[in-house]
């Protein structure tokens, strides 16, 4: 039996064939706190070993994800600049254990993910920054509403873009491509379905409920198939793991 969740980070709830979880508020706690997090992917583990359970389907509330979010955690965090310093030095962190967190646990989700037994979708309607960008490339299907924006919000504080972002990017559009994508500020709906990032872009009105009803239509496809092709698609993540690793040893994590 799947034990529901309802905190004040994130709900889930298990419909028929389909789990969700909804992202609340506090993502930042959320993704500097270890054990909450492990909830959180203790959660979606347990739906991998519930044979009536499907697929997965990840949806947030208004401003979780977004730029408002980022601009506070990013404050109390990092040190202000004392006079001139040139743009090429890092930042400096007043709590450099916050930070270190929230890149190691953004980054276990990301691997969870990747290697996710189930079919996953994503779906937001509203602004997604930077480490939460990588979060949203990670599922197999991805929902936008005409609203959506993936703002690469790290630029402005000179971060480098977490999340696995550099990795999956290259990995859907290539390298040239990748790049000019990620010094950019923003990226609409409309321009991220053009490149592939995005599936399908859903009416505002009702946005949960038709991904939910989207995602319902996919589960509808021989679980045989879709288990064997999981895995297959699964096999891809290796790399992923040796980029993560990567970035550790580059910021000493």
């Amino acid at each position: 039996m799947i034990e529901i969740i309802d905190n004040q980070y994130f709900g889930t709830s298990v419909q028929e064939n389909l789990a969700t979880v909804t992202f609340k508020r506090d993502i930042f706690d959320l993704v500097t706190n270890i054990e909450e997090s492990q909830k959180l992917i203790g959660f979606i583990r347990s739906t991998e070993y519930d044979n009536d359970i499907k697929g997965l389907l990840i949806l947030n509330a208004p401003d979780c994800f977004g730029e408002e979010a980022y601009d506070d955690f990013m404050k109390m965090i990092m040190k202000e600049r004392a006079g001139e310093k040139p743009e090429a030095m890092m930042p400096e962190f007043t709590e450099k254990n916050k930070r270190f967190r929230q890149i190691t646990i953004i980054n276990r989700f990301v691997r969870f993910l990747a290697n996710y037994s189930k079919i996953s979708a994503i779906g937001t309607g509203f602004t997604v920054v930077t480490p939460f960008i990588g979060v949203y490339l990670v599922a197999d299907i991805r929902f936008a509403s005409p609203a959506t924006v993936f703002s690469f919000a790290h630029l402005k504080y000179g971060l480098h873009p977490s999340g696995g972002l550099p990795y999956l990017l290259t990995h859907y559009l290539g390298h040239s491509k990748a790049m000019e994508i990620m010094l950019s500020e923003k990226l609409t709906a409309d321009q991220a379905k053009t490149l592939g990032l995005v599936n399908r872009i859903l009416p505002a009105e009702n946005f949960d409920s038709e991904c939910k009803r989207m995602m319902n239509q996919y589960l509808k496809i021989n679980q045989a198939s879709l288990r064997v092709t999981k895995r297959l698609f699964n096999y891809m993540s290796k790399d992923l793991d040796e980029y993560f690793e990567f970035e550790a040893g580059l910021l000493n994590l």
